[in-house]
């Protein structure tokens, strides 16, 4: 049953979370980014949530830190949407297996030939 709850209250706050940065942060860094909310991994006690982001642009690293940055106002937009009496601490990670992946595939090719 908990299970179930976790995996709900996970995608609950990425579906959030994806609006909010999407819709809401007027930050310029991220303006010129496309950013992906890849995975929302809430732990058991709901006191932390690792949130895997993926970010396409000219300047990642700058739009990663404001995403960072952010962080106050996207746990305050995840308190008013998500029905819930602990308000996870978020915890961002930038997740490159995009890019692992498709470094792997040209490799792949380059051996194919």
């Amino acid at each position: 049953m908990a299970n179930i709850r976790l995996a709900r209250i996970n995608s609950t706050m990425q579906t959030v979370l994806a609006e909010t940065i999407k819709n809401e942060l007027q930050d310029e860094r991220l303006s010129a980014a496309i950013v992906s909310v890849l995975k929302v991994a809430v732990t058991n006690d709901l006191s932390h949530a690792k949130i895997n982001v993926s970010i396409f642009g000219k300047d990642e690293k700058n739009a990663f830190q404001a995403l960072l940055s952010s962080v106050p106002y996207l746990r305050k937009a995840v308190a008013k949407k998500v029905q819930l009496r602990i308000v996870p601490e978020l915890h961002f990670v930038l997740d490159n297996s995009l890019d692992y992946s498709e470094k792997m595939n040209k490799l792949f090719e380059k051996i194919k030939k």
